[in-house]
């Protein structure tokens, strides 16, 4: 997604991987350059990669979610004043501590501006991944891209048992402060791998590449390739970080995520809750008519600021009674058809976002949709025998896609064209 051209140093910059372990079961040391962290309910491999096969002991069908050949990774791209864009790559030098059990993965360049540190930590329920940046230089470091990549085990194959017990797909609310990802088993079945931002820490953006199971980037930082992205209509802000000088008080910066396992939906809410994220419920949904009001119910140990709307002479937002304890219930109208974002102003300052896609009335709707599909989509040819088949309306050529002339409809697409 990133077309920019970019120069890589000759010497990766310096890198640091930190791992850590807490000791609220019994300890256990780390002593090679490879192993399996079996704490608590949680299990996942290292080695001089990274973390890879993450996955819960209550699994009933001991699946791993995350890839066990491809590890946690961290991308980053930056530069400094008057330079070029540079990217870190995840080739590791593997330092072990046992007397500490700690790993530390180094990539050292001494002329570099910039340091990383990632902490991994366990309690043997949940997975901290702590980033850390700092700039060494004398003058201040832009950082284009900063995204975590997290990839998953996808249902894939023929063998039912890869593909629905073994497989995840990923879901995702990129949205600012109240940002995560949640892993969910092709069947369904639980425990689900649910992914949350610490405090102070937000996610903007999201790239593709995740395969089948949907892995793929999502950026903290992603102005860089945001801006030569040519297609779509980004409507979140894409942002760069500036570090400054080597000592100053902005020349550091850090960020958080939290990986755990729940085993039902309503246990997930749970955890955003606990986190201090939004357990949101929107009711009819997140696109409504002109004509009609949406409620959404804000369940969160989050401090909220305030509701504010994108078009506020166009919007009326009333807040109602509470229905119980830590939850707030509001009412929305819209006067602008099309996007209609609001965002949630919380804990002094973060951002939450809410997208709403506002229509005509449903009956204004539902006769223009019934007028096309009579007027555009039904096959009138007395001659052969689909004659009155409601055929695939192709919006580029602007005809409808026939047995006669199927376009990208053949072999087993057929069945598009004579349901």
């Amino acid at each position: 997604r990133n077309d920019s051209p970019m120069t890589t140093p000759k010497l990766p910059p310096f890198y640091r991987l930190l791992l850590v372990f807490c000791c609220a079961a019994p300890p256990f040391t780390l002593g090679a350059a490879s192993g399996v962290v079996d704490k608590g309910s949680l299990r996942f491999s290292y080695d001089e990669r990274g973390i890879t096969g993450l996955g819960s002991k209550d699994d009933p069908f001991g699946a791993e979610v995350t890839s066990p050949e491809q590890p946690l990774a961290l991308s980053v791209h930056y530069k400094t004043a008057g330079g070029d864009w540079m990217t870190n790559r995840n080739r590791f030098q593997l330092i072990v501590s046992p007397e500490t059990n700690t790993l530390q993965y180094t990539l050292s360049d001494t002329n570099s501006p910039l340091r990383i540190v990632q902490t991994f930590s366990t309690d043997g329920a949940t997975l901290d991944w702590n980033i850390d940046l700092e700039n060494l230089a004398n003058g201040a470091t832009t950082i284009g891209d900063l995204a975590v990549n997290i990839p998953s085990v996808g249902p894939m194959g023929e063998n039912p048992r890869q593909i629905f017990e073994h497989g995840f797909i990923k879901h995702q609310f990129i949205s600012g402060h109240g940002s995560f990802l949640y892993f969910v088993r092709a069947s369904g079945a639980g425990p689900f791998l649910i992914v949350t931002v610490r405090p102070g820490t937000r996610l903007e953006y999201f790239g593709g590449g995740g395969g089948r199971g949907g892995g793929g980037q999502v950026s903290i930082h992603s102005a860089l390739t945001a801006d030569n992205e040519k297609g779509g209509t980004w409507r979140q802000p894409n942002t760069f970080l500036t570090l400054g000088a080597a000592g100053a008080k902005d020349s550091q910066a850090h960020y958080g995520f939290r990986l755990q396992f729940a085993k039902t939906y309503d246990a997930m809410r749970e955890v955003l809750f606990q986190e201090g994220l939004f357990d949101i419920r929107a009711v009819p949904g997140m696109t409504v008519p002109l004509d009609l009001p949406a409620r959404f119910a804000l369940r969160t140990r989050a401090s909220i600021d305030g509701i504010e709307s994108e078009f506020p002479a166009g919007t009326k937002i009333r807040r109602l009674a509470d229905p119980q304890l830590n939850t707030r219930l509001y009412e929305v109208s819209f006067k602008k058809p099309g996007e209609n974002r609001l965002t949630i102003v919380h804990d002094g300052g973060r951002k939450t976002y809410l997208e709403y896609f506002v229509t005509e009335p449903l009956e204004t709707l539902i006769k223009k949709r019934s007028a096309f599909i009579i007027n555009r989509q039904q096959i009138h040819d007395p001659a052969n025998w689909w004659d009155g088949v409601f055929g695939p309306y192709d919006m580029k050529n602007k005809v409808v896609r026939t047995i006669k002339d199927p376009d990208i409809f053949f072999k087993r697409m057929g069945y598009n064209l004579t349901c």
